[in-house]
């Protein structure tokens, strides 16, 4: 595999050049939305039909969300500017507990749109929509979709960014087979700005079967993934850098597969892979060039509390991480197969 650099949105990104996601779109799977509407129905009553709709901005990214679907995104899509032009259709929802505060939110059947921060009246009627959004933190987070695939195309460059601070690039809850491809996703903050405690690029919670394929995961926050209460997500050919909090956050997750995949320039003041009560497979796949401060390369929440966590390594190549702690007795669980320097780590031992 071979890194090249892209420059997109002022930022650089660290994408592999040999991915396998460029073939023909197979028609006997995704027929475009004409189509379906001339399909005969009694087709409909012995197969689902999947939905290819081609998108190109935020508004028409949420007005064609939905299950069985497939939507081809054509150009980047800049969630925090989409928010500030469809303002109109958010809405002021009280606060139920001090009716002179109120948040921002719009709640539709496979969408959520949802500030963190409570405004009062004095705030809603001074600033700016973009100052409301950058304050509550809002973002975009899809839901209750079965079998939506969102894809970029190959050959171009697509991106999905936000430029909140304190929020995710994309929040997913609810979902059933879940696809995301070809994307270039990242939090373009302004220059000297850093994100805040909770800024992931992805994040999901009770979602089923999510699988990230050929995806660059530009940190540029706090963590590449972050996941609560998910049975499997499976990640490939898929690059993760420049996070500054942890690699990969896991609560809950019965298994997270990464294979064939990057990690590599992530600068983080935290822990590289967390786990809690969650299993991490990750095979064939390149770590390599990470730093932390004081962080732990693995590191199992309650340990010391019975934690049902495990970790699988195999064929990996992991180099030249600096600073990482590791428990020694996890080495036995680096097994022949992959390349590992243990030298490097700071050796910690196993309380007893």
């Amino acid at each position: 595999m071979i890194l090249v650099f892209i420059t997109s949105f002022g930022l650089t990104y660290f994408v592999i050049s040999n991915y396998r996601f460029d073939a023909e779109i197979d028609q006997t799977q995704k027929i475009t939305s004409q189509e379906v509407s001339e399909k005969p129905e009694k087709n409909l009553n012995t197969e689902i039909i999947i939905k290819e709709i081609e998108v190109s901005n935020f508004s028409e990214l949420i007005s064609n969300l939905g299950s069985h679907r497939t939507l081809i995104i054509t150009d980047s899509i800049k969630i925090t500017q989409g928010l500030i032009d469809n303002f109109n259709l958010l809405k002021w929802i009280p606060d139920p507990y001090d009716k002179e505060m109120a948040y921002l939110g719009l709640d539709s059947k496979y969408y959520q749109i949802k500030s963190s921060t409570n405004f009062s009246f004095a705030q809603r009627d001074t600033l700016s929509p973009k100052e409301i959004l950058f304050k509550g933190d809002t973002y975009l987070r899809i839901i209750n979709t079965e079998k939506l695939s969102l894809e970029g195309i190959p050959s171009k460059d697509i991106g999905i960014t936000i430029d909140n601070d304190n929020s995710p690039v994309l929040g997913f809850k609810g979902n059933t087979n879940l696809f995301i491809t070809n994307l270039n996703l990242v939090h373009t903050l302004p220059i000297g700005d850093d994100c805040g405690l909770y800024a992931p690029v992805l994040a999901f919670k009770e979602d089923l079967n999510v699988n990230i394929n050929n995806c660059s995961l530009n940190g540029s926050g706090t963590e590449g993934i972050f996941a609560r209460e998910v049975n499997v997500i499976n990640v490939s050919e898929s690059t993760i850098y420049n996070c500054s909090h942890n690699g990969i956050y896991l609560i809950d997750t019965e298994q997270c597969n990464i294979t064939h995949s990057i990690f590599q320039n992530n600068k983080i003041d935290n822990h590289l892979f967390v786990l809690k009560n969650s299993n991490l497979n990750i095979t064939s796949s390149l770590i390599a060039g990470n730093e932390t401060w004081e962080g732990e390369f693995i590191h199992i929440y309650d340990e010391d509390k019975n934690d049902s966590s495990s970790f699988y390594f195999s064929d990996c190549t992991i180099k030249e991480n600096k600073n990482f702690k590791m428990n020694t007795s996890m080495f036995k669980d680096f097994g022949a197969s992959n390349s590992i320097q243990f030298s490097d780590f700071i050796q910690i031992e196993a309380e007893k």
